[in-house]
C-alpha cells in the first residue's frame, strides 16, 4: 500500500503502469472535490458504495453530478453495503437501493454487503475483515466482491468513490 497526496494521483498512476502494476485501487474521500473527479477521470471502474437508506441514496444525485462531469457514467459499479440481516428487512432495504440506483444508470454489484459488527470491529483495529477473519460472513462478502472486481477489471485501474 502506498500512500500518496492528491496533487500526485496522475504521476503515481503513470509511475505504476511503468511497474506494470496490473490493478491501482485508488480510495478518496466520499466528497465532492477535484481529487475524487481526478481520480474518476483516470479510473477503468469506479466503485461507488451506497447504503440502502433513503437518506443515502437521495446524496447520491451529487456523485451522479460528479460522475457526469467526468463522462464516466459507463465506468460506474454500485456496490450496496451495510445491508440487514433479517431477511424481510434485507429484502425491502435491497429492493430500495437497486430501484435508486437504476434510475440514476449505475450497475450494481451482484455482491452485497452486510451489516456487521465484525467488520465494525475490525476497522477499529486497524485490520479488514478478511484479516481478522476469513470465516465469517462479512469475509466472504468481501472475498466474492474483490473476485467480482477482478474479474470486471482484468487489470484496469480502479477508484474507490
Amino acid at each position: 500500500m502506498l500512500r500518496a497526496l492528491p496533487e500526485r494521483l496522475s504521476q503515481v498512476a503513470k509511475e505504476a503502469e511503468a511497474l506494470d502494476v496490473t490493478t491501482l485501487l485508488v480510495d478518496t474521500a466520499p466528497h465532492l472535490d477535484k481529487t475524487a473527479l481526478d481520480t474518476i477521470r483516470i479510473a477503468d471502474l469506479v466503485l461507488c458504495p451506497t447504503k440502502p437508506d433513503l437518506l443515502t441514496l437521495g446524496a447520491l444525485a451529487d456523485t451522479v453530478a460528479l460522475i457526469d462531469a467526468a463522462g464516466a457514467k459507463a465506468k460506474v459499479l454500485a456496490v450496496i453495503n451495510d445491508l440487514p440481516t433479517a431477511e424481510k428487512a434485507r429484502a425491502m432495504a435491497l429492493e430500495t437501493a437497486t430501484v435508486s440506483l437504476k434510475k440514476f444508470g449505475f450497475p450494481i454489484a451482484e455482491t452485497t454487503i452486510s451489516h456487521s459488527p465484525a467488520l465494525v470491529a475490525a476497522v477499529g483495529e486497524g485490520l479488514g475483515i478478511t484479516e481478522k477473519s476469513s470465516k465469517n460472513r462479512s469475509s466472504k462478502e468481501i472475498a466474492a466482491l474483490w473476485a467480482e472486481i477482478v474479474a470486471r477489471t482484468a487489470g484496469q485501474k480502479v477508484a474507490a468513490q
